[in-house]
């Protein structure tokens, strides 16, 4: 059709390239554009779900806090041995003055190397696990492994510094319900 429209009339012979080049260069411009948007929209969204963690984290970290500096909460202590005395345990539990509801669990061991574990609860719901290896060898307390875990209603929000040599968020909620079943029985 072109090829005839040109042998009609040579005056608008040259236009058609150049309106096919305008249209691909719009073309490529919308394209750009469009990809910008759903890119953006995309950040946008990302940014979103950052800011619901980091205030999800952020609330956890509170309770954290208002947690350890309760001076109405009462602290237990549990201890014992390893078989074949190759190390041993202690558990901190934190409870309210009533028994009835469990706050803090701290239990370090000593059985294949140093293990100190931090695990937080509200609503009888683990919300925070710290768990820490250690090396006390020098007489001075050196971090070798610290991973942070943030749960909320048994799944896990997020997870810092975790190494799957050491530590990893299933076990670490199975550990955290474990001593919760085995230093508090809900009434």
């Amino acid at each position: 059709f072109i090829e005839s429209f040109q042998l009609l009339s040579p005056a608008f012979a040259k236009p058609f390239p150049v309106v096919c080049n305008s249209m691909k260069r719009a073309f490529k411009i919308f394209t750009t554009i469009l990809i910008s948007i759903v890119c953006l929209s995309c950040n946008a969204q990302n940014l979103e779900n950052q800011n619901e963690l980091r205030k999800k984290t952020g609330r956890i970290d509170s309770l954290v806090s208002e947690i350890d500096k309760n001076p109405y909460l009462v602290e237990g202590i549990a201890e014992g041995g390893f078989v074949n005395h190759k190390g041993g345990w202690e558990t901190y539990d934190l409870k309210d003055k009533n028994g009835t509801e469990l706050f803090r669990i701290i239990n370090n061991s000593t059985y294949d190397g140093y293990d100190s574990n931090k695990f937080y609860y509200w609503n009888n719901k683990l919300i925070k696990a710290i768990i820490e290896k250690q090396d006390w060898n020098s007489g001075k307390k050196k971090i070798l492994y610290s991973a942070v875990y943030y749960f909320e209603n048994e799944k896990l929000l997020k997870s810092e510094n975790e190494n799957l040599k050491y530590s990893n968020a299933k076990d670490v909620l199975k550990l955290g319900n474990s001593h919760k079943s085995a230093f508090y029985e809900t009434k």
